[in-house]
């Protein structure tokens, strides 16, 4: 959570700045590096990963706006992540439009066809085809609400609890009986869209542009249920609409925004998370002789 971030971001943000190639600069500049004291490096370095390792995935967001300054910042992180072969295979699409938001959240609950991807537990794909979960209405309505393949509600988590009360002006989508950030939350998402094959590297650029996020001081949420709606039946639209190159498709959505710090630390979304797995039980070491 936000609020538990007791750690100066100045010093964070600097230490991230060196580790995207300030010292570069420098040098270019003319500036002897190596006149850095290690002491302050070290420390800087360690507060940047002691914050990047205390990140949580925000589930409630203000309606503040990012700052067109914070994105192209957070664009820029995404831009200098290393690809295999520095393919650069990736292509990021920045929505703040809140009715597009909306739209694509109603067209993940209409029952449209899963795009990108297998089908869920227990959907057969019959014949090499995408099984078909229903009608779509046209672009530019908004349908009832509906259901989604079986296993899944409208954030993406596996669960199969009602759809979610929307009467009270909010979107966060429902699971279990627990109300968490669903892609019309934030006051902005950043759509990552990659060529087939290179969704590894479209991960390492949607976390760098997380990470940078939080160092700038907002919450961030990575999601890919999205991609039902996105590369299914309205996929043409989308593409035209979000500017997605014809040989890619979506693989992740990062929503960013200032975290709701009104919701205490009692809130269901944060009194359910899951902790993490201890380190013995998630790692092997192999060492030589």
């Amino acid at each position: 959570m936000m609020k538990t971030k007791c750690i100066p971001l100045v010093a964070a943000i600097s230490a991230l700045c060196l580790m995207w190639g300030c010292s570069q600069s420098n040098s270019q500049a003319g500036h002897d590096v190596s006149q850095e004291s290690p002491g302050t490096v070290q420390t800087e370095n360690r507060n940047a990963v002691e914050l990047v390792s205390n990140i949580t995935t925000t589930q409630y967001f203000t309606d503040d706006k990012v700052s067109n300054d914070d994105i192209e910042t957070i664009l820029m992180a995404g831009i200098n992540t290393p690809s295999a072969m520095n393919g650069q295979p990736w292509h990021f699409s920045v929505i703040t439009d809140a009715a597009l938001l909306q739209q694509i959240s109603e067209d993940m609950s209409s029952g449209m066809r899963v795009g990108r991807g297998t089908p869920p537990d227990g959907a057969d794909m019959p014949d090499g085809k995408l099984p078909e979960y229903g009608e779509l209405p046209a672009y530019g309505e908004l349908p009832e609400y509906g259901e989604l393949p079986d296993g899944f509600d409208a954030d993406g988590d596996r669960d199969s609890s009602p759809p979610p009360d929307t009467t009270a002006g909010g979107n966060h989508a429902a699971t279990g009986s627990v109300l968490k950030a669903g892609i019309a939350d934030a006051p902005l998402v950043i759509v990552v869209s990659c060529s087939d094959g290179s969704e590894l590297d479209a991960g390492l650029a949607c976390q760098t542009m997380s990470v940078a996020a939080q160092l700038l001081g907002y919450g961030t949420k990575i999601i890919s249920s999205p991609t039902l709606a996105v590369n299914g039946e309205n996929q043409a639209a989308y593409r035209e609409h979000l500017g997605i190159p014809e040989n890619q498709a979506a693989a992740a959505f990062l929503l960013i925004g200032m975290e709701d710090t009104s919701m205490d630390e009692s809130a269901d979304a944060y009194t359910s998370a899951t902790p993490r797995n201890p380190l013995d039980e998630m790692v092997t070491y192999v060492e030589g002789q």
